[in-house]
């Protein structure tokens, strides 16, 4: 055997494996063959593992780097965190008024806090039954919803602060009004940056059914988002109908936060309050209100809140209101002759990218801005329309960008922008005399960078990152 084996060629050697002979290749073109598909093997076998493990990787970067809430671009930087359901009106004489004592929404109250008081408790960031809404509203999975969204509430409860640096140390209030699918958790962030600011900030859970989660106040009973009623084409004649209802609820539950953040600040009911057997949520409620500024409250919405915002000026707010912020105006379900009267306060109008793109909600836009001589839009470069909402900051930036819900904007360059030109509007807003020209020569200065005018357009971008345009109506 070993003088046969020593006679044949390398390439024919047979081996020898338990008394069985096996023989090679017998050629080498054979054995490379051989070889690549081992090696072509090995990699298929590796890569489910390796995504496997990209995967992990990714999970493991989610949970412990999101949800995102950056520390706020101002200068207060301990915030505290309110979640109550506003109690039912109150005359002034102390009984009890309104629609049969009914209680109004449920609000979440972002304000400055006191840094040397310890805090009273912490919320969930999001709320377990709003996380289910959410899941089924969004198209996401269960159990990967409850993995991004089930954490703690970034701010704690905690001893309001007093407004040292303001007149009887009383702070301005923002009432914010959600868009379509809101709640009360979707501005958390974008409130969280206005409280920063030195304002407390209402977060209003609209019950009027365009929400993707609420509670009904009297019954308990939760809120769905409605769908549209049989035969709708889509019309706007059609949609200004089946929205009509929304809004009239949406401008009741504005306008009696209004009446409470008035009253309440003016120490008016805060004993009749008391007196009917709240908890402490609403005893803090009171004590945070007091340190309110009656005469200095904004109405702020995005979406089909500007549309609430628009209509509870126009319907009797104007008069005690100082201004109103509106982010991505969706006019379509208001009627013409309420957009041809325009906003009876001083306002300042915020787009995204996208919604600058929609020419038949610009053109709507102008037109609101007819009859008012302070206003100017602002819009912010590579965003989408959900912006300014909590949903920005879930996820990575690619994962976002592959759901639409960002644009090619930088994430934190769009949101420095946008909360840098909101606070430069409060400013404004909340001035003795806002002048006409709120923006250009405040955005001109705070750029700092090269301005390019385009005559045909009316748009002056502003340089360079953080890329905000201005249309002065």
């Amino acid at each position: 055997r070993d003088a046969e084996l020593a006679e044949s060629p390398p390439f024919e050697t047979r081996m020898v494996r338990g008394g069985s002979a096996i023989p090679r290749p017998t050629s080498m073109a054979a054995f490379s063959r051989g070889k690549r598909f081992r090696s072509c093997l090995v990699a298929l076998l590796a890569l489910p593992v390796l995504l496997a493990v990209a995967c992990m990787l990714l999970v493991l970067h989610v949970r412990l780097h999101y949800p995102q809430h950056p520390s706020p671009l101002a200068e207060h930087s301990q915030l505290g965190c309110l979640r109550v359901r506003l109690p039912p009106p109150v005359r002034k004489d102390g009984r009890r008024g309104g629609t049969a004592g009914r209680p109004g929404p449920m609000l979440q109250l972002l304000y400055p806090a006191d840094a040397s008081a310890a805090a009273l408790g912490r919320e969930r960031y999001v709320r377990p039954p709003v996380i289910q809404a959410l899941a089924k509203t969004l198209g996401f999975p269960l159990w990967f919803s409850h993995f991004v969204l089930a954490r703690a509430g970034v701010d704690a409860t905690r001893v309001p602060a007093r407004a040292l640096g303001r007149e009887a140390g009383r702070w301005p209030v923002v009432v914010f009004s959600s868009g379509m699918w809101g709640c009360l958790e979707m501005y958390t962030q974008f409130g969280r940056e206005l409280a920063a600011a030195g304002t407390i900030v209402v977060l209003v859970e609209h019950e009027d059914g365009s929400g993707s989660y609420a509670e009904d106040a009297c019954t308990g009973e939760v809120l769905r988002p409605q769908p549209p009623p049989r035969n709708y084409s889509g019309s706007r004649r059609e949609l200004i109908r089946w929205r009509r209802p929304f809004l009239r609820k949406r401008v009741e539950e504005l306008r009696q936060v209004v009446d409470f953040v008035r009253q309440m600040a003016g120490g008016v009911v805060k004993s009749a309050h008391q007196g009917a057997g709240e908890d402490e949520g609403h005893g803090l409620l009171f004590d945070l209100m007091s340190l309110a500024d009656p005469s200095a409250v904004i109405l702020a919405g995005h979406s089909f809140g500007t549309a609430s915002v628009l209509l509870a000026l126009q319907q009797g707010l104007a008069g005690v209101v100082r201004g109103a912020l509106l982010y991505d105006p969706w006019l379509a379900p208001v009627p013409d002759r309420a957009i041809n009267a325009g906003v009876p306060v001083p306002y300042a109008i915020f787009l995204s990218g996208e919604w600058a793109g929609y020419s038949h909600e610009v053109a709507r836009i102008r037109a609101l801005g007819r009859r008012r001589k302070a206003a100017a839009v602002a819009c912010v470069a590579g965003t989408r329309h959900q912006w300014i909402s909590d949903a920005t900051f879930w996820l990575p930036q690619f994962m976002l960008r592959h759901l639409h819900v960002l644009g090619p904007a930088d994430r934190q360059l769009a949101h420095a922008a946008t909360v840098q030109a909101t606070r430069l509007a409060l400013e404004e807003l909340l001035s003795e005399r806002p002048c006409r020209a709120v923006f250009r020569p405040t955005f001109r200065a705070w750029a700092r960078g090269p301005v390019e005018s385009s005559l045909s357009s009316d748009l002056a971008v502003l340089h360079p990152q953080l890329s905000l345009d201005l249309m002065p109506l």
